[in-house]
């Protein structure tokens, strides 16, 4: 039989290697439990006081597991079908999340100004897959330049005679763009960043 009870606080430690998740919580008439944490393998999360458990009966009589909380004051954003996960600060305000929408979009934010989004590799390639990436302001962004990759342009000017400096370009020789073109290549870049 489960009942519901106020968080209080948290702690870790380890017996025989093993590693547990225990919180202190109040179910009411002064009656206060150390609970052991249960939840999804991988998800390495803990709750903040004014949050809620529900405790199920654990181990020896009288004993309480802690297989779910609830955070009472965080909005919710997530419709039917979609995933939410964040993080919350000691006051209790959201800090970062990952949203999965149930139309496939995905978000990634950080609410803090000022802090760091850490993307790691213990040395493999780094993938982004997508004819579309884009870099700053996600509606106006510009296409990032390799190196290696061709560029056109205009040069106004032309050599009055071999050997000669060049000289400004008369008007008659004018070119649709202005100029003599011409192609090159860039030279300076990322030398780490590598696309296709």
């Amino acid at each position: 039989m489960g009942k519901l009870a106020q968080f209080l606080s948290f702690a870790r430690r380890t017996v025989a290697g093993v590693f547990l998740d225990e919180a202190k919580v109040d179910t009411g008439g002064g009656a206060i439990h150390t609970v052991q944490q249960f939840g999804d393998p991988g998800d390495d999360s803990q709750p903040l006081p004014g949050d809620q458990a529900l405790l199920v009966e654990s181990g020896s009589a009288g004993g309480f597991g802690a297989v779910g909380w609830h955070d009472p004051t965080t909005p919710r954003k997530a419709g039917p079908g979609g995933k939410r996960i964040y993080a919350r600060n000691s006051p209790g305000t959201a800090s970062a999340e990952l949203w999965i929408e149930p139309s496939g979009v995905v978000h990634l934010e950080i609410f803090t100004t000022g802090q760091t989004l850490f993307v790691k590799n213990a040395g493999g390639p780094v993938v982004v897959d997508s004819p579309d990436v884009r870099v700053g302001d996600e509606n106006a962004s510009q296409p990032i330049a390799r190196v290696g990759d061709l560029v056109v342009g205009a040069i106004n000017a032309i050599s009055s005679a071999p050997g000669s400096p060049i000289v400004p370009k008369p008007p008659t020789i004018a070119t649709p763009t202005g100029g003599v073109p011409f192609a090159g290549q860039i030279v300076s870049g990322a030398a780490r960043s590598k696309a296709s």
